[in-house]
């Protein structure tokens, strides 16, 4: 939320934010997890655009289906219109 508040004081938009699992552990315990995130989904003013799990090795191929940019293209065609 730190950085969403940042990014506001900047003038700018925040277009969207990705969860990542780091400690597994946490993820395994369904109800937290789930609390969470959805805590995250309400205070944050922007959509989610994915969680990416604990992955053993982290790379973007694999990370890339994790999310989904369809949230972002309204905000694309906005910029796009003059």
């Amino acid at each position: 939320r730190l950085t969403a508040e940042a990014i506001a004081a900047d003038g700018l938009t925040l277009a969207g934010w990705v969860g990542s699992v780091v400690d597994s552990a946490f993820a395994d315990d369904s109800p937290r997890f789930a609390a969470n995130v959805a805590l995250l989904k309400r205070a944050l003013p922007a959509p989610c655009l994915g969680i990416i799990p604990h992955l053993a090795t982290a790379d973007a191929p694999t990370a890339q289906y994790y999310l989904s940019l369809d949230a972002l293209l309204p905000l694309a065609t906005q910029e796009a219109t003059p």
